[in-house]
């Protein structure tokens, strides 16, 4: 397993535990085919990586910064505060182990995203992004 996959397995673990998430995942589906007992709902993607070295030499050692795109959706009539509360909840948890367990240097939410659109009701959409970075091994010749 990749270390991008061990990091976003953690992370999916950790999410899990928020007694909130009603539906969490890696793969797309559509709001409109999810039941209202679904939301707030979760999806889960890897999006932009950056690398450098951080070692001289013929090692390889390099550190990598994997961004994570946490997208929420929530139901209702009070969107709003449902999302805040989801926001709060994943930060509160991701942050609990900034390393998790060891596989990162250092992690943390760099943006919120909300996404308000009047047609979108009764769905409130928002996003966080996560940012991990961690030891990438140049793959060997």
């Amino acid at each position: 397993m990749s270390n991008r996959e061990r990091i976003a397995t953690y992370m999916m673990d950790k999410l899990s535990e928020i007694r909130y998430i009603k539906n969490l995942t890696r793969e797309p589906k559509s709001v409109d085919e999810l039941a209202r007992t679904s939301f707030p709902h979760i999806l889960v993607e890897t999006a932009d990586e950056t690398r450098e070295d951080y070692h001289t030499g013929t090692s390889g050692s390099r550190t990598a910064t994997i961004e994570f795109l946490i997208n929420v959706v929530v139901h209702g009539q009070d969107r709003d505060s449902q999302r805040n509360l989801i926001f709060e909840a994943i930060e509160r948890k991701l942050e609990e182990d900034r390393t998790f367990g060891g596989l990162l240097f250092n992690s943390g939410v760099t943006e919120v995203l909300t996404r308000e659109i009047d047609s979108a009701e009764p769905y409130g959409h928002g996003a966080i992004v996560f940012s991990a970075t961690y030891h990438y091994d140049r793959a060997k010749p």
